[in-house]
């Protein structure tokens, strides 16, 4: 211990260790919290688009009976006991519920009925925390006014799955953050004490009789102490002159030129700072690459609709030259179809992300073909991609848009783009299908509401 106490490099390490440690442990607390409040705000957003559709579809006779014309399109809202649950109460009586409920009710804190939203973490069926937005309105019935209170809620379940399993991939990723900024560190205090190496070589010399001062380029803090020292030499110098006056040949003699060393502590120096600023190079590579992560993938998401309607064919016309230029892409026949009318109020970003993604997949597995055609059906858009490559086991179709999934290792990417492109279009409220053809390769059909 008392070793260990004496070490400025050990001090040194141990403060490193210490800051490494605090510093990751407060980003690793701060990522969490900002995940968990970004995922819990997501689920709030979607219980609020639910609570709309019932507001949409809520009647209120004139004798007070409620009627819903129209219900949320949610399954789980129809499977019992699912964690996705909503109800309507009036005058302290449940009028409505959703199927998921059986015969439980939801209940809620006594609250301002002010019309406005509302968040709660309730209690729920079967002893789950549940995450609740309510809103209470007032009608006016033959007898009355009558307060109507929706409740929409959730299992907090899925979400702290979701934060638990952030936190995991968090974890490995900040240890392996806090093993590089250890190895830094390393390499900073190497560099830090190195003028204390070419100070004790200095005092070997000093010692030996090799040199009669210390010199040489030294840090301004480190250079007080040799300041100092030279000084002490200098008085001992005198001390011995005044006592050895008849040997002063011998005075003289020691005064022999001190052998340069700035030029070798110089290139020493540059030495260590370039592999410390190697260190930091290897260090910021790690961290972008997941998230990144993760936390997609940044991958661009779908950021809403857009003011102005987007066409469609520029677009697509756009992707299809910039992947021409690509492997293999100028072997491929591109065989577009879409009308110059169609227009989509989607961000430009987002239909090249949609699209992107499943054209760069039908590029890798084409022999010689890509098609896209573009139809309206049904008041929707329908777009359907097809190659002429070897298609897809049936029994891996249904992962294909699973997040980070490949299924040949041997072709570049990540895996995220069918993913992506699967997120935004459900996001949208369309579909993504994939199939493959009965003539051989694979068909994505993508079907996306239009206004």
């Amino acid at each position: 211990m008392q070793k260990t106490s004496r070490s400025i490099r050990l001090r040194l390490v141990a403060a490193a260790l210490l800051t490494i440690f605090m510093a990751l442990s407060a980003a690793g607390t701060a990522l969490v919290l900002l995940f968990e409040h970004h995922v819990e705000r997501r689920v709030v957003a979607d219980l609020e688009a639910d609570m709309g559709q019932l507001l949409a579809g809520l009647s209120v006779a004139g004798d007070g009976k409620i009627t819903l014309a129209r219900r949320p399109a949610e399954p789980l809202y129809a499977q019992p006991f699912s964690g996705t649950y909503w109800q309507i109460e009036a005058a302290g009586i449940i009028a409505e519920r959703s199927r998921s409920l059986w015969d439980e009710k939801i209940s809620m804190p006594v609250d301002d009925p002010g019309g406005g939203i509302h968040e709660h973490v309730v209690i729920g069926p079967q002893g789950r925390p549940l995450v609740a937005v309510e809103r209470a309105v007032r009608v006016e019935t033959q007898s009355g006014v009558l307060a109507v209170r929706i409740v929409v809620a959730q299992d907090r379940a899925a979400t702290m799955a979701a934060v638990e399993s952030f936190l995991r991939e968090i974890a490995w990723m900040l240890l392996v953050l806090g093993v590089l900024l250890l190895a830094a560190f390393a390499v900073a205090i190497g560099v830090g004490i190195a003028p204390f190496r070419r100070l004790r070589s200095d005092l070997a010399e000093l010692r030996t009789g090799a040199a009669q001062r210390l010199t040489g380029s030294y840090p301004s803090e480190v250079r007080l102490l040799v300041d100092e020292m030279n000084k002490l030499l200098e008085d001992r110098e005198r001390a011995a002159e005044r006592k050895r006056q008849r040997a002063a040949d011998l005075a003289h003699g020691l005064k022999t030129p001190i052998t340069a060393i700035s030029g070798i502590a110089d290139e020493f120096q540059r030495s260590g700072q370039a592999s410390l600023a190697r260190e930091l190079h290897d260090n910021a590579s790690a961290m972008l690459r997941h998230v990144e992560r993760e936390l997609a993938l940044a991958r661009t998401t779908y950021s809403g609709p857009a003011a102005v309607p987007t066409p469609l064919l520029p677009v697509i016309e756009t992707l299809v030259r910039s992947l021409a230029r690509l492997p293999r892409g100028r072997d491929i026949a591109w065989e577009i179809d879409v009308p110059g009318e169609v227009m989509l109020r989607i961000d430009r970003t987002a239909l090249a992300e949609i699209f992107g993604g499943l054209l760069d997949n039908a590029r890798k597995w084409a022999q010689s073909r890509v098609r896209l055609e573009a139809v309206t059906e049904g008041g929707c858009l329908v777009v359907r991609i097809s190659d002429n490559g070897p298609g897809v086991a049936e029994a891996d179709l249904a992962v294909l848009t699973a997040r980070g999934k490949r299924l040949d290792q041997r072709q570049p990417g990540s895996g995220l783009g069918l993913a992506i492109a699967a997120d935004i279009v459900e996001e949208l409220g369309g579909t993504l299908t994939l199939a493959n053809r009965p003539t051989g390769g694979l068909l994505a059909t993508v079907t996306l509401p239009v206004e």
